[in-house]
């Protein structure tokens, strides 16, 4: 499975024309992959085949792993929508049994306008963490940090948080605003305490 975008090894399988071009699943934008030639000849060998997923399909896949609570980026996530495309086309047996490993976490990736940045760090999972106790507004949590940040800072990773859906506004009290966990931040931090469980 490859990106339209970038292609070269996906296309060739396929017989279309390869592309080289950027797209927003950074990790999977690889313009002369090194191991080529082996990755046909596996293919080739084991009868598979290959899939081509466009830009507009990044999202869904990653949502859908979110629901069970993988936080993938999106060189990883395509996958879902890539199994999606293949089932469509009729390429499985009703008994089969499908596996769908995820390699990369969304931890060393969020998306901004259409491109994947670093953004979910230490001080944002010690806010998630913080949250998993009780509501808190933002100058609370700038101070239960005690890191050397300013409290300006703790907004800005609480707006960023929000975005992803990790975090949410539970109440308003005069000026202060107070948040929890989403739902998907709950699990999100029950998945990341089972990683470290396994580390």
């Amino acid at each position: 499975m490859q990106a339209e975008r970038c292609s070269p090894i996906a296309s060739e399988v396929l017989g279309t024309e390869p592309r080289v071009e950027p797209t927003r699943a950074l990790a999977l934008y690889v313009r002369n992959p090194l191991m080529k030639e082996l990755a046909l000849k596996a293919i080739e060998g084991s009868g598979g085949t290959a899939v081509l997923v466009g830009e507009d399909e990044l999202d869904l896949g990653q949502r859908l792993l979110a629901r069970e609570g993988v936080f993938a980026e999106y060189a990883s996530s395509v996958i879902v929508s890539a199994l999606l495309k293949l089932a469509k086309e009729g390429y499985f047996k009703g008994d089969d049994r499908v596996t769908l490993v995820v390699t990369s976490s969304g931890l060393k990736g969020q998306y901004s306008e259409g491109r994947e940045r670093f953004s979910l760090g230490g001080t944002k999972l010690e806010i998630l963490r913080l949250l998993s106790g009780r509501d808190m507004y933002g100058y609370e949590i700038w101070e239960a940090l005690k890191k050397p940040l300013k409290y300006q800072a703790v907004y800005q990773h609480l707006r960023e948080l929000e975005s992803m859906g990790l975090v949410e506004e539970s109440r308003r009290e005069g000026r202060r605003v107070y948040y929890r966990l989403s739902e998907k931040g709950e699990t999100f931090l029950v998945n990341m305490g089972r990683l470290f469980l396994k580390s």
